[in-house]
């Protein structure tokens, strides 16, 4: 990993992080709505052995209201692991691995908050 920012920084990242996962796994919409920048770009491809296959997208607003509705609470303490891939002082890749899914997210810095951007994701390989 290459850090760039300090160590309160990266904490904070992390905390985006875990908000991000245990909002959903835990229907907190008012978790996951302050960790999510309302831009916020979320996809999955859906068939990825199609070269023509379609992308799934979500935004903010389905992110919160999905939590919102409890779609990821049957998932309700879940164990996940968070790891930074790199920073810079105003943006980060962080790779969040837990339940049913792997996700790669940008973080963004605004101000003294670090919020999600974009997260690509795939369903987690069944072991």
């Amino acid at each position: 990993m290459v850090t760039t920012v300090p160590r309160d920084q990266l904490l904070a990242i992390e905390q985006a992080a875990r908000d991000y996962f245990e909002g959903w796994f835990e229907g907190d919409a008012e978790r996951l709505a302050k960790c999510l920048h309302p831009s916020l770009a979320k996809r999955n491809i859906d068939q990825p052995d199609r070269e023509d296959s379609p992308v799934d997208e979500n935004s903010w607003e389905s992110m919160v209201q999905g939590a919102r509705d409890g779609r990821g609470t049957k998932y309700r303490g879940t164990a996940f692991e968070v790891r930074v891939l790199d920073t810079t002082p105003n943006m980060a890749s962080v790779r969040v691995e837990g339940g049913p899914y792997i996700d790669l997210l940008h973080v963004g810095r605004f101000g003294d908050d670090w919020r999600i951007v974009n997260v690509l994701w795939e369903p987690r390989p069944q072991r």
